[in-house]
Order: structure tokens, then C-alpha cells, then sequence
């Protein structure tokens, strides 16, 4: 990741003497520096998405094999599919009306 920010002139200068002094770039200096603050911390790419986590303790809790409940869901989800799809579109149609279009 690139990342550009402004420093006032005592940063820089201070920036710059810890990287004449450790033999580095200028930027390598910076990334030691918030190193030292934020640790060497892991990516977010190895770390367990919470959302994705989440989802899965539900889809665990809701876990069944009862062939009633996994119908009663399945209409629940039809209906409520239905109900999207009708509001798309009223909604498309309700902007086609605004926009001056024939509906």
C-alpha cells in the first residue's frame, strides 16, 4: 500500500536523521517507526473476517434436518423474494414516472 501524508518540518527532520543513522530510505525509516507503534500486526487478509464469522455461527445455531422447517423456510424466502422483486419494480416504474418516461 502506498500512503503519502504531511509531516511538519521537525518530523521530517527527525524522520530523516533516523534514517541517515540506521542506514535506510526514508520510507524504511517510517515503516520501522509505525512498526514500533502498531507492532508487526498480521494482515487483515489472516485474520477471521467477524462478518464472515458471524454468518457462520448462525448458519451453525439454525443447523436442522427437520423436513417442516426447511420448507416453512423456504416459502418464507420465496415471499420475501417476491416482495423485492414487486418493490424493484413499483420503485423502477414509480422513477420512470418522475423521469417524464411512459411507465
Amino acid at each position: 500500500m502506498t500512503l503519502t501524508i504531511e509531516v511538519t518540518p521537525d518530523i521530517e527532520q527527525a524522520l530523516a536523521e533516523a534514517a541517515r543513522r540506521q542506514g535506510q530510505t526514508l520510507e524504511a525509516a517510517a515503516t520501522a517507526a509505525l512498526r514500533e507503534v502498531f507492532g508487526d500486526m498480521p494482515s487483515h487478509q489472516t485474520q477471521p473476517d467477524a462478518t464472515l464469522a458471524l454468518f457462520e455461527q448462525w448458519d451453525r445455531e439454525d443447523a436442522t434436518d427437520d423436513v417442516d422447517e426447511l420448507q416453512r423456510r423456504d416459502r418464507e424466502w420465496r415471499e420475501t423474494e417476491g416482495q423485492l422483486r414487486s418493490s424493484r419494480i413499483r420503485f423502477r416504474n414509480a422513477g420512470e414516472l418522475t423521469d417524464g418516461k411512459a411507465a
